[in-house]
């Protein structure tokens, strides 16, 4: 077994608690290293890979829900818009008009076009949106494209690809 595929199998099969302490070991010692896992965890919004780090979260928060009638998936919107949604809307004058673009195709694919009615019934206890979390994503939504709209700078190509992520999403 070569050295890189050695190293990838201990890390599969070591204890998460065991890695953590092996990273703040090396951010305590590199000061490069820290600000390189800063950067990887926490980059500045105008870096973020919007559509990787949703898509992740939609994932990770997506789950089985066993109700009395069904077992299901259901998505926990809370801590998708609390996490990721709502400090990026917080950022978003801050961003270009094309990754503002982006920010809103993000939203519109991953979340707009994938809940489902059923999203919306039954309660919290079940992992659904009875909380209204899909409700201030799309608010946010709204607000970005807004703030997209009002632009300046925005491109003709943007305008058009916006209404036909708009048309598609309908």
């Amino acid at each position: 077994m070569n050295a890189s595929k050695e190293i990838s199998q201990l890390i599969a099969n070591a204890n998460e608690d065991d890695l953590r302490d092996i990273v703040s070991g090396w951010v305590d010692k590199y000061s490069d290293f820290r600000d390189y896992v800063r950067n990887c965890l926490c980059p500045p919004v105008e870096d973020v890979d919007f559509g990787r780090k949703l898509s992740q979260a939609i994932d990770r928060e997506t789950k089985e829900f066993f109700s009395r009638h069904d077992v299901r998936e259901a998505t926990d919107w809370g801590n998708v818009y609390n996490d990721l949604i709502k400090p990026w809307s917080k950022n978003a004058d801050s961003l270009s008009s094309e990754k503002l673009y982006d920010l809103c195709d993000v939203i519109v694919k991953e979340v707009g076009m994938q809940v489902r009615d059923e999203d919306f019934y039954g309660d919290d206890w079940y992992g659904d949106d009875f909380s209204g979390y899909i409700q201030d994503i799309m608010d946010v939504l709204g607000n970005v494209v807004g703030l997209l709209m009002i632009r300046e700078d925005v491109s003709h190509d943007i305008l058009n690809s916006l209404e036909k992520l708009i048309k598609a999403a309908k």
